[in-house]
């Protein structure tokens, strides 16, 4: 999906926070060639899906402040 694809998921009626989710984590990683890497828009959808209590994008973010010695 593209990063469109994906936003208009989280704007729609499903309101996905596991868009939420994946969206972050493809642009703070740029492992996709359809999503350019952005790290700070990245952790900002992070971030949102983190305040709706999900729980792989807590994980990830963890995981992406200890890769690069951040304060979770």
């Amino acid at each position: 999906m593209t990063e469109q694809e994906l936003e208009a998921l989280i704007m729609g009626k499903e309101n996905s926070d596991d868009a939420r989710f994946i969206l972050g984590k493809l642009l703070t990683d740029g492992t996709s060639d359809k999503i350019a890497k952005n790290e700070n828009k990245g952790l900002n959808w992070l971030k949102e899906a983190i305040k709706r209590d999900h729980m792989d994008a807590l994980e990830h973010r963890t995981y992406w402040d200890i890769r690069f010695s951040k304060q979770p």
